[in-house]
Parts: C-alpha cells; sequence; structure tokens
C-alpha cells in the first residue's frame, strides 16, 4: 500500500509550506457528525486511515482542512465518509484539482457532496 501522503490540518491553523492544487475544505452543512472520512486515488483498492482520529469528528457548520503532498498526482479520488450513527456514504471518481471546497448538505434524507 502506498505511503500515507494526506496531511490534514484542523480548522483555523495554518499551514506552512507550498499549497497542491488537490487541497480543500471539507464544509459540513448538515445535521449530522461525522466520524470517520477516508480519502484515497481511485486507483487503490483500498481506504487510507481515518482523516478523523483520536476521537475528533465533524461537527454540523464545522470545516476541516484537508491537505495533500505536494507528490500526489492522481486525477480522482474517493471520499468516504461515516457520520455517527453508522451510515457510510462514498463518493466516487471526485476530481480535487482546482476545488477549493467541498460542501455537505442533505437532500432528501441522501448525503450531498458539492464541488466547489
Amino acid at each position: 500500500m502506498k505511503a500515507f501522503l494526506i496531511l490534514i490540518l484542523a480548522a483555523g491553523l495554518a499551514s506552512a509550506g507550498m499549497a497542491s492544487d488537490l487541497d480543500f475544505d471539507l464544509v459540513n452543512k448538515t445535521s449530522r457528525d461525522f466520524e470517520a472520512i477516508y480519502i484515497s486515488s481511485s486507483a487503490e483498492k483500498s481506504w487510507h486511515g481515518n482523516l478523523l482520529a483520536d476521537g475528533r469528528k465533524l461537527d454540523p457548520r464545522d470545516t476541516l482542512k484537508i491537505r495533500f503532498s505536494d507528490k500526489e498526482t492522481s486525477p480522482t479520488w474517493d471520499i468516504n465518509i461515516v457520520d455517527a450513527d453508522g451510515l457510510s456514504v462514498a463518493f466516487d471518481d471526485v476530481k480535487l484539482a482546482g476545488a477549493q471546497r467541498i460542501i455537505l448538505t442533505e437532500s432528501e434524507g441522501k448525503l450531498v457532496a458539492t464541488v466547489e
């Protein structure tokens, strides 16, 4: 398995160094608490580790800054998000290059991710 090259910073912390074109903010505009977020290249067959380790969670109205190593080059990424009730939703083949944020919302009881 590839070395885990994704770095995350808690909301509000400044990052040092060069930003990757894949970096984005994950914005939770749902009523759900998320306990796990996994991101892997679409070419990978398994998920990398949970980005919300050590009991952290992404509460409603919170933002998580997700930063990648500048060595990452995959054109598409898969994102799996798990809420506090165990609901797991995967978004496949997401093009992150140039994205500023991904906004999570709910529509008719379903989780929706909008890339901006």
